[in-house]
């Protein structure tokens, strides 16, 4: 007896479950914001992975969401591996300058960080776009 069929229905069932998991019983999962990243990936690309690197938007959905959405694994890693080590460099650079001053920075939040790193990206990518 062939046992791919069994071993395919299988796959399916658990997958369906998983995503049935994910939309229905984690907060802040939806269809809605799946079709949002995916709109996302599709106009920016390869940006959008920059971006979410760079800045503190959770990166943990864009890495999932990357492979959903078939980006290429050695663009993806060279991205990964780049971006995340400026972000931390930078981060032990001010730390080093900065010393105990940095705590206050970080205490602050990271929503000023994220939106003036966000429009640095946008405004860098709309000019490289022009030109």
């Amino acid at each position: 007896m062939d046992y791919a069929i069994l071993k395919d229905v299988l796959i399916i069932f658990t997958l369906s479950t998983l995503v049935n998991f994910l939309f229905t019983k984690i907060p802040g999962v939806s269809v809605a914001l799946y079709d949002q990243i995916h709109v996302l990936f599709l106009k920016w690309n390869i940006w959008i992975l920059v971006m979410a690197t760079l800045s503190p938007i959770p990166y943990n959905l864009f890495s999932v969401s990357s492979g959903v959405f078939e980006i290429n694994i050695f663009i993806f890693l060279a991205v990964t591996i780049v971006c995340q080590g400026i972000k931390f460099f930078l981060l032990a650079h001010l730390t080093k300058l900065l010393g105990s001053r940095v705590k206050k920075l970080l205490d602050l939040g990271w929503k000023p960080v994220a939106i003036i790193t966000s429009l640095s990206l946008l405004i860098a990518i709309v000019v490289f776009r022009v030109l």
